[in-house]
C-alpha cells in the first residue's frame, strides 16, 4: 500500500503516468523442484497462453505461462499487441459477462491499456513501413482472468534487426510504465528485489522469422527455494487496496 500510494503522489508531482509495481513471494520446500513437472501443471490450467522453462544450470530454472506476444516476426511481417487492464472470471455466464462490460467500460482500464497500445504504435511507426492497428479494443479471456487487447501489425524495415525490436519494445508500458524513464526510477524506489528475468523477454529467433513473449506470471526454481513474481498497473484513479489485489491475481 505504501509504494502505491508513493506513485500516486508521482502522478500528483511528475509527469509520470503509469507504474506497474510488482512483488516477490519466495517459497522454501523440504526438496528439490522439478520445474519442468512444475510447468507441466501449470500449462495443464492454461489457456491462449506461451509455456516457458529455461534452465541455465542444473538446480535453477526460470519459468511461466504467460498471455502476453511482445513481437512475433515472420520475414518482414511484425505483429504485436497490447494488452493491459483485468478482471477475474465470472463463476456463471451472466457474473462473467458483467465482469467483461465493467472492464471494457471502464475509463481507467481504458485508460491503463491506452498507454500501452501508443506506446507500441510509435515504435511500429519509427520501425515499419506501414502499421496497422485494432481500431476497437477487444477482450481476451484466460481461465483465472480477463484482459484488454488491441493488435498491431507492420512491415519492417529491411535494416531492423530483432536486436533493434528487443531494445525498442522492451519494456513496453504493461510490465514498466509511461513514461518509460520515469516509470523506471520510480520502480527502483518502491520494489525491495531485484526483477531479474521477471517481466523480461522470453523467445527465440530464427533466420527468416522470431518470437517473444513477455515473461510475467512467472516463477524462479532455485535448488528447494521458488520465487513467484506478480505485478499490477497503477493509474492515477488506482486505490492501494484494490491495486494490492490484483497483484495477488497477477
Amino acid at each position: 500500500g505504501e509504494a502505491i500510494g508513493s506513485a500516486l503522489d508521482r502522478f500528483r508531482t511528475t509527469a509520470l503516468e503509469k507504474v506497474v509495481l510488482a512483488r516477490e513471494s519466495v517459497f522454501t520446500f523440504a526438496h528439490g523442484l522439478d520445474a519442468v513437472a512444475l510447468l507441466r501443471r501449470l500449462s495443464g490450467a492454461a489457456n491462449r497462453s506461451y509455456r516457458f522453462c529455461f534452465q541455465p544450470k542444473a538446480g535453477t530454472a526460470f519459468l511461466g505461462v504467460s498471455p502476453e506476444r511482445l513481437y512475433q516476426r515472420q520475414d518482414r511481417l511484425l505483429r504485436s499487441e497490447a494488452v493491459a487492464g483485468t478482471r477475474k472470471r465470472g463463476d456463471s455466464e451472466d457474473a462473467d459477462r458483467a465482469l467483461s462490460e465493467d472492464l471494457i467500460s471502464s475509463e481507467k482500464d481504458l485508460r491503463e491499456h491506452r498507454y500501452v497500445l501508443d506506446a507500441i504504435r510509435a515504435e511500429f511507426a519509427r520501425r515499419c513501413t506501414a502499421v496497422h492497428a485494432d481500431a476497437d479494443v477487444s477482450l481476451i479471456k484466460l481461465s483465472e482472468c480477463q484482459h484488454l487487447c488491441a493488435r498491431v501489425e507492420g512491415i519492417l524495415q529491411d535494416s531492423v534487426t530483432d536486436a533493434d525490436l528487443l531494445r525498442s519494445l522492451h519494456p513496453t508500458p504493461a510490465v514498466g510504465g509511461w513514461p518509460r524513464n520515469l516509470a523506471a526510477d520510480a520502480i527502483a524506489h518502491a520494489e525491495c528485489f531485484d526483477r531479474g528475468w521477471y517481466a523480461g523477454p522470453v523467445g527465440w529467433v530464427g533466420s527468416d522469422s522470431a518470437e517473444f513473449a513477455v515473461g510475467i506470471r512467472s516463477a524462479l526454481v532455485h535448488e528447494n527455494t521458488l520465487s513467484v513474481y506478480a505485478g499490477a498497473g497503477i493509474v492515477e484513479g488506482s486505490t492501494p487496496k484494490w491495486a494490492a489485489i490484483s497483484v495477488v491475481r497477477a
